[in-house]
C-alpha cells in the first residue's frame, strides 16, 4: 500500500503568513475560499478549476481539477506547498508531488454539520497559524444565521446532482446540502442513505417535494432549467405544483467554505414560481 506524506502538526508554527517564499497551490474550491478569507491570497500562485471564488483566485494559473491532479502540472508552477480539499488526488500524483519536495496537506472531512464546519475552519486556521482569523470567519457566519428568518411551515426538499436515464442522483444525509437544508428549516426527503446516490424515481414522484435544488454546473450541463423540467421524472414529480428548480451556485451548495450563511439565505428566501 502506498503511503502519502502530509504535513504534520510540528509544521504548524513554521509559517510566516507574510513570507514571500511561501508558494501555495490551492486545490479545491472550499479551501481556496478559506485561504483567501484568511488573507493568504497573495501567496497563492495557482488554483484548481473548481476554485472560482473569489474571482481573483480564478484569475490565477490553473493546475487542472483537484480530483484529477497531475504531478507535472502542479510541479511546473514551482510550489512550496500543495493545499487541498478532501477528495484531492489521485494518490499517485500526490505521492509524486510529495517526493519532489513539495509539502502536501489534504484537509480531510467526513462529517458535514455546522459543528464540524466550525472544527474544519479552526483546523485550517491552526495549520496556517491563523486561528484568530478562522474564529473571526466562524463568528461572522454564526452571527448572521439567526437573522435569516424562516417561515413557520417546514417545507420538504431534495437536492439533485443529476436526473438521467438511470434516474435521479440525490444528496442524502451527512452532506453539505443536507446541512444547509436543515439550517434553512427544510426537510430533506432523502433519509435512507448518506452521501450522493441514486434515488427511487417512484419515491420521488410519490413524495413530491416542495423544493427541488440543483447546483448550477449540473443544470448547465443538462441544458438548462427548461430542459430539466421536460424530463419525465421531474415533470411527473412537479405536475401539481409546477416545475420550479432552485439553481444554486455549486460552491455555495456543495462547498464547506466561508459563506454558509449566504447559502442558507438563498434557500430560505426562495419563493416557488409555478
Amino acid at each position: 500500500m502506498k503511503k502519502l506524506f502530509y504535513v504534520t502538526a510540528v509544521m504548524i508554527f513554521s509559517f510566516n503568513l507574510d513570507a514571500a517564499e511561501n508558494r501555495f497551490i490551492s486545490a479545491g474550491g472550499s479551501i481556496t475560499e478559506i485561504m483567501y478569507e484568511l488573507g493568504l491570497g497573495d501567496q497563492v500562485i495557482a488554483v484548481d478549476s473548481s476554485s472560482y471564488y473569489p474571482p481573483e483566485a480564478f484569475a490565477k494559473p490553473h493546475v487542472g481539477y483537484f480530483r484529477r491532479l497531475s504531478a507535472e502540472g502542479v510541479l511546473s508552477t514551482n510550489p512550496t506547498h500543495l493545499i487541498a480539499s478532501n477528495g484531492a488526488g489521485p494518490d499517485e500524483a500526490l505521492q509524486q508531488i510529495s517526493n519532489a519536495g513539495v509539502e502536501v496537506k489534504v484537509f480531510k472531512q467526513e462529517i458535514y454539520t455546522l459543528d464540524s464546519w466550525k472544527q474544519y475552519l479552526l483546523e485550517v486556521g491552526q495549520y496556517f497559524n491563523a486561528t484568530e482569523d478562522a474564529q473571526r470567519i466562524i463568528d461572522g457566519v454564526l452571527s448572521k444565521l439567526p437573522s435569516i428568518q424562516t417561515s413557520g411551515e417546514k417545507k420538504t426538499a431534495i437536492f439533485l446532482m443529476g436526473v438521467g436515464d438511470r434516474g435521479p442522483v440525490a444528496a442524502g444525509q451527512n452532506t453539505v446540502p443536507n446541512m444547509l437544508m436543515d439550517l434553512a428549516h427544510l426537510t430533506n426527503i432523502v433519509t435512507g442513505f448518506e452521501g450522493y446516490k441514486p434515488y427511487s424515481v417512484e419515491q420521488l414522484i410519490k413524495t413530491k417535494p416542495d423544493v427541488i435544488i440543483m447546483p448550477s454546473h449540473v443544470v448547465e450541463r443538462m441544458g438548462g432549467e427548461e430542459k430539466i423540467c421536460q424530463n419525465t421524472t421531474i415533470a411527473m414529480t412537479t405536475v401539481e405544483q409546477g416545475c420550479d428548480i432552485l439553481v444554486m451556485d455549486a460552491l455555495l451548495a456543495l462547498g464547506f467554505g466561508t459563506r454558509i450563511d449566504q447559502a442558507v439565505e438563498i434557500l430560505v428566501n426562495h419563493e416557488h414560481q409555478p
